[in-house]
């Protein structure tokens, strides 16, 4: 009985400590700001491209935008960190809590911080920006008007 119950708790605690391992930022996030009393639903997208390197876009579903510039972008461990370009540039600075949201403040050029909750609803779809054209040789060079 005793070899029983030991069995039992040393798997449950290695399905448990899997569960946890297998918990990061990836993923797809919603949340809301509050702003001059209104609700503004923000969307976050974090995954590793093919260099194993952290990328991310933001998206605003209300406005029908998608693909918003993520700048500076880190992630350790359980902490995200970046600029969201459109949204004034402001500052996100979030944790990855044990009930599995990304939680912390929003910091903008007009004040702040703001409290920010996003849960994941699934797969991240970041969207980066398009990379420019290169230059044609006959546009090369300094240009004065």
């Amino acid at each position: 009985m005793f070899t029983r119950s030991l069995l039992g708790a040393g798997a449950a605690f290695c399905l448990a400590s899997l569960a946890w391992a297998q918990v990061s930022p990836d993923g797809h996030w919603e949340g809301a700001l509050k702003v001059d009393n209104r609700q503004v639903g923000l969307s976050l997208d974090l995954a590793k491209n093919e260099k194993a390197e952290w990328i991310a876009s933001m998206g605003m579903p209300s406005e029908n935008a998608t693909g918003l510039v993520v700048k500076d972008l880190a992630v350790s461990g359980k902490s995200v960190k970046f600029m969201a370009v459109e949204l004034m540039m402001s500052i996100c600075d979030l944790t990855l809590t044990a009930d599995g949201k990304l939680a912390g403040t929003i910091t903008g050029q007009r004040g702040g911080p703001l409290p920010i909750e996003f849960k994941r609803t699934g797969e991240a779809k970041v969207a980066l920006p398009s990379a420019s054209p290169a230059v044609s040789k006959e546009l090369e060079g300094d240009w004065e008007g």
